[in-house]
């Protein structure tokens, strides 16, 4: 009978890639930075009357989303 001697555990979903503080730090610095000026184009938008307000809320949550931004974040308006 044969004995198999290969390592059949699976790594762990939470492998993290060398991600140092100050880089997780620049990207949600730059996150947020997309996001207000996505919202700030929005913003305008509606002033305007292009989109209705029900559009912007929309909009809101889809960007916010995308860059991950928390629905109570003080970056949300």
């Amino acid at each position: 009978m044969e004995t198999h001697t290969e390592n059949t555990v699976q790594p762990t979903a939470t492998t993290r890639h060398c991600v140092t503080d100050a880089q997780e730090t620049e990207h949600r610095k730059q996150a947020v930075f997309h996001y207000q000026s996505t919202m700030s184009l929005a913003r305008k938008m509606l002033t305007t009357g292009v989109i209705s307000s029900q559009d912007y809320n929309k909009i809101d949550r889809i960007f916010a989303k995308k860059y991950g931004v928390s629905l109570c974040s003080i970056y949300r308006e």
